[in-house]
C-alpha cells in the first residue's frame, strides 16, 4: 500500500469517529425529544455506536490487508474480488441493524423519528468508514473494485501509479 492510501484510511477513520462519538451525540442531546436524552445517549447510543464503528473499521482493515497481499492481476482474477468486497461489505450493513436494535430496544417511548435519525446516521457512518475508505484506499491492481472508486480516484488524481 502507498503511504497516501494509509493516510486516507487513518483520516477517514478519525472523521468517522468524530461523527459517531462527538457530533451525533451532540445532535441527539440538542434536538431529540426523548425523555432523559443524556441517559439514552450514554447508556444505549454509545455501546451501539461502538459496535457500528468497530465492524466497518475491521472490515476495511481486512479488505485492505487482503488486497495488499494479493498477486491477482489478470482480469478474471480481479473481477472475482468484487464479490469479496460485497461480501465483506455486508458485515457493516448488518451492524447498522444490530446497532439500531441495541439503541432503541429498551425504549418503549422512542418514536419513529428517533429510529429514522439513528438509522440515517449509522448509514452515513458506514458509508464513511467502509465504502469511502475502501473506495479511496484500495491498493493497485484492485483499486477500482469498490463501486465509485474510478470516479473518486479520478478526483483525487490517484491512478495507481
Amino acid at each position: 500500500m502507498k503511504p497516501a492510501e494509509i493516510i486516507r484510511i487513518i483520516i477517514l477513520t478519525l472523521l468517522g469517529a468524530a461523527l459517531m462519538f462527538i457530533i451525533q451525540p451532540w445532535i441527539y442531546q440538542t434536538y431529540l425529544i426523548v425523555p432523559d436524552t443524556e441517559f439514552w445517549v450514554r447508556t444505549y447510543y454509545y455501546p451501539a455506536a461502538l459496535g457500528v464503528f468497530v465492524v466497518p473499521v475491521l472490515s476495511t482493515v481486512i479488505w485492505c490487508v487482503m488486497t495488499a497481499i494479493t498477486r491477482d492481476s489478470r482480469g478474471h482474477e480481479v473481477s472475482r474480488w468484487a464479490l469479496v468486497w460485497w461480501g465483506i461489505g455486508l458485515l457493516p450493513v448488518l451492524s447498522i441493524g444490530w446497532g439500531v436494535h441495541q439503541a432503541v430496544s429498551e425504549l418503549a417511548e422512542v418514536g419513529g423519528q428517533v429510529i429514522l435519525l439513528l438509522t440515517s446516521f449509522f448509514v452515513l457512518d458506514v458509508l464513511v468508514l467502509f465504502w469511502l475508505t475502501t473506495t479511496t484506499s484500495t491498493p493497485y491492481p484492485l483499486m477500482y473494485i469498490p463501486p465509485g472508486s474510478f470516479f473518486l480516484r479520478g478526483l483525487l488524481g490517484d491512478r495507481g501509479d
